[in-house]
């Protein structure tokens, strides 16, 4: 009865209210909420496909999409030499993204 979390059209105990997913509790009280359940951000971000492909962290607001991923800006990035990619044009070669420089020096 006591220490109960009302979240969701449910009352919950506190201990209860945790990811469905993971179970792990919510820092600060912040979850996401999918078919009626409660999510933190990394499984939310991971059912809605919004997880970098890069860093593995959730994608909040623009992102690249590139190769069949989403990428943030800052972790889009060259193959070979690590360069940032989301100012221009890249080149593709057996799935993986690089600057054109390094594409020519590897495979012209």
């Amino acid at each position: 009865m006591a220490n109960t979390i009302a979240a969701l059209n449910k009352s919950w105990h506190t201990e209860c209210f945790t990811c469905n997913t993971c179970g792990c509790a919510f820092p600060g009280g912040q979850f996401y909420e999918l078919g009626g359940e409660p999510l933190c951000s990394t499984h939310y971000h991971a059912a809605q496909g919004s997880i970098c492909a890069g860093c593995q962290q959730p994608i909040v607001g623009r992102c690249i999409l590139a190769l069949g991923n989403r990428h943030h800006h800052a972790c889009f990035k060259c193959d070979f030499c690590n360069k940032q990619l989301s100012e221009g044009a890249f080149m593709v070669n057996k799935q993986k993204a690089y600057c054109k420089p390094c594409h020519v020096k590897l495979y012209m």
